[in-house]
């Protein structure tokens, strides 16, 4: 293998090369025009500025979500707490009726409404 037999090879890619060039002046002459590259990157930013906003949003509307859930989740272990609570009341006072704490646990019973 002799060094000479690169360089056709060189020589062919760096033609390629210029052809695209020239086929992409060819093809992009609109380009070169000022005033379209600028309302183009303007147009560009604008994308940007709404995706990075939208981002913004999607990450603290996440954020709420999920604080959201944590409390939601505080809130029903608080529930189930009560609810077995006053069913334990109720199975004493059944055991052991006492008049005041039929009074107080009357007032915690089930509405239809509120189920």
């Amino acid at each position: 293998m002799q060094p000479n037999d690169k360089v056709p090879f060189a020589r062919c890619r760096e033609a390629k090369n210029m052809d695209s060039l020239q086929e992409l002046d060819r093809i992009l002459p609109i380009m070169k025009s000022d005033s379209l590259n600028m309302v183009l990157n303007i147009v560009l930013a604008v994308f940007v500025l709404l995706a990075s906003s939208c981002a913004y949003l999607t990450l603290s509307r996440t954020q709420k979500v999920r604080s959201l859930n944590q409390m939601a989740g505080t809130a029903n272990a608080l529930l189930v707490k009560t609810q077995n609570l006053l069913n334990d009341l109720n199975a004493y006072n059944q055991h052991s009726p006492n008049p005041e704490l039929t009074r107080v646990l009357s007032g915690f019973q089930a509405k239809p409404g509120n189920q």
